[in-house]
């Protein structure tokens, strides 16, 4: 099984991804940015590696807002590991476990909100 994980601050939820613009539909200029940052994180983590086959990827969040909602966090974090080549593209993701952090899981979070690993599937 290969194996990578990355660290990352709490994305935009999904619900701020998109703005509406006189031309369409454009991504927002918080998504843009975290999405820029993101990327550079993950690229650093890949360590060369990129992901073309089949994955499964865990994502633990530290609950910064009790009213967001889990879900509204993946399609960002997806997204990231694609636009940082830990992923060759996100329809590789076969399966997706994702919960918010529990005390335990803080000391290996270092001090960040998200903590993401991909697995190729077996």
């Amino acid at each position: 099984m290969t194996f990578a994980s990355v660290l990352l601050d709490t994305p935009p939820s999904a619900n701020k991804m998109w703005r509406k613009g006189i031309y369409g539909m454009h991504p927002s200029a918080e998504y843009k940015a975290w999405k820029t940052g993101a990327g550079t994180e993950v690229m650093a983590a890949r360590k060369g590696q990129t992901f073309t086959t089949p994955v499964e990827v865990i994502v633990i969040l530290k609950r910064v807002h009790k009213l967001r909602d889990l879900d509204n966090n993946l399609k960002p974090i997806l997204d990231a590991l694609q636009f940082g080549n830990m992923l060759q593209d996100d329809n590789l993701v076969h399966a997706i476990h994702a919960r918010w952090a529990h005390e335990t899981d803080l000391p290996s979070m270092a001090g960040r909100e998200v903590r993401v690993e991909v697995r190729t599937c077996t």
